[in-house]
């Protein structure tokens, strides 16, 4: 699919790194970005009710008896989903699905992952069916009387009969978690160096925050876990570093009074939207909850990717945030799912001997999405009391004093207290790893109570990572700037 990753010049709805804000000191410490002067990137976080929903795209086939309409759910339809469409809607068996643009003109290849936006139709163009395939209008117009099929979000309702396992497709509930909130520094950091790399590979981050009344959470922290990745997948470390550093990594949300509310998966610009494989990571994810206070129910799942260019969407990446239906928990809990030779699609395992049915009629597939409920509310705006400038975990080289010695050297530079320069997951999860553990414990605290923490606390910290930077102490260096 084509697609591009474009900047953007600055508007109200645009996040941005600039000299004069508290992320400043990212791009100096090998954030984001390493360029200098003022960052603007066009980077959207869009839920649900950001903007209009997409409105379904209608065609019109014209066959040797008569012109039929077709309803898509959009310009991001392709070939394969418009050949199951077809089927449902006319009843048109796929093997008899000979389609062109203009008559005459060559067949288009109805298996393949082009879209309707990349072939150039819009509402209300026109495709041309073969001369000698008739359709059979009773089954179509009694199809067509049906609710809309194949353009709604489905779950799963397993049945059984004395010889085949049915899954038929019904109308998927309303997500769980209502409403999700993420602090927009946060997010921008994420998706800025997404926008950096490219999107060339997969990238997955944790996301730790806080539950909101209302049945919402919000998500003051993506920590990125150690991965190996590719354009199609990722597999997290399971080395003995790599399990230290998530056990820090919960500790330090714990002591700071987040908890893990969900995931982010980040991929290259592809056509389906999401996979079996992905989907099964979501129990998996789900697994490393750090309490047993977040009910499972507010769990969420955020996809990442880049904004296409037929999208009528401002900024280079977007977000979605979605939720399995109860049913499609109940089949990825089962592991009844397997991914179907089309890609994005889902089929059940051969040992089930079963099949899925859409509206009475038998598919050997469906789309992965539609085992996923949608949060549709992204808008809130919630800022974390959190800061995000130092150098995220797990991007390239290894984090080392040189990165502190920077860090603690412009904030003391700048006037900034302690108190607030500590105020980094990032640089709390570094900080672990190098101050004991009961200094590590008082300074997560003391950061955590705010203005009221812990003064000896933060001095003491603040003194051990001085001493690993190899900096002077604060008092030495006063003294000798009044005998200077």
């Amino acid at each position: 699919m084509k697609t591009r990753l474009r900047l953007l010049l600055p508007c109200l709805t645009c996040l941005s790194l600039s000299s004069g804000s508290s992320l400043a000191g990212a791009a100096a410490h090998g954030g984001p970005s390493c360029r200098p002067a003022v960052l603007t990137y066009g980077l959207q976080l869009r839920g649900g009710q950001e903007a209009a929903p997409p409105q379904p795209l209608i065609l019109r086939l014209n066959s040797r008896d008569g012109i039929k309409r077709i309803t898509t759910p959009g310009g991001h339809t392709t070939l394969s989903m418009l050949q199951q469409i077809i089927r449902t809607q006319l009843h048109i068996p796929p093997s008899k699905q000979l389609l062109s643009l203009q008559p005459g003109a060559d067949q288009l290849d109805m298996s393949g992952e082009q879209t309707l936006a990349e072939l150039g139709l819009m509402q209300g163009s026109m495709l041309h069916l073969a001369s000698k395939v008739g359709i059979d209008t009773a089954s179509a117009d009694k199809a067509a009387r049906r609710a809309s099929s194949t353009l709604r979000r489905v779950s799963m309702d397993v049945t059984a009969d004395k010889t085949l396992l049915k899954v038929a497709l019904a109308p998927a509930p309303a997500a769980s978690c209502q409403f999700v909130s993420i602090d927009a520094r946060a997010w921008q950091n994420f998706a800025a160096y997404l926008v950096d790399t490219e999107m060339e590979l997969m990238r997955v981050a944790l996301l730790f925050g806080r539950v909101a009344e209302g049945d919402g959470v919000q998500v003051d922290v993506f920590y990125e876990l150690p991965q190996e990745a590719t354009a199609d997948g990722f597999v997290l470390s399971q080395t003995r570093e790599a399990a230290a550093q998530l056990e820090r990594a919960t500790q330090v949300a714990v002591r700071l009074g987040l908890q893990l509310v969900g995931w982010a998966f980040a991929h290259p610009p592809r056509a389906h939207e999401v996979t079996v494989n992905e989907l099964e990571h979501i129990a998996s994810m789900q697994k490393l909850l750090n309490s047993t206070l977040l009910d499972a129910k507010q769990f969420v799942t955020m996809r990442v990717r880049a904004v296409y260019d037929h999208e009528d969407l401002d900024g280079d990446v977007t977000a979605e945030v979605y939720q399995p239906t109860p049913q499609g928990a109940e089949l990825l809990q089962k592991r009844s799912l397997l991914p179907a030779v089309t890609l994005g699609h889902a089929a059940l395992r051969p040992e089930l001997k079963g099949e899925w049915e859409v509206d009475g009629e038998a598919a050997q597939s469906v789309e992965a999405i539609y085992l996923l409920s949608r949060v549709h509310d992204l808008k809130q705006p919630y800022t974390s009391p959190l800061r995000v400038a130092f150098p995220p975990a797990n991007r390239g080289p290894q984090l080392r004093k040189l990165h502190v010695r920077s860090y603690l050297t412009k904030a003391h530079e700048s006037g900034a207290p302690f108190a607030e320069t500590a105020a980094d997951f990032q640089f709390l999860l570094h900080a672990a790893s190098l101050l004991p553990e009961d200094a590590s414990l008082a300074l997560c605290k003391a950061v955590a109570a705010g203005r009221g923490g812990s003064t000896v606390a933060l001095q003491r910290a603040e003194g051990l990572l001085r001493e690993y930077a190899g900096m002077p102490p604060l008092e030495q260096k006063k003294k000798g700037r009044r005998g200077s």
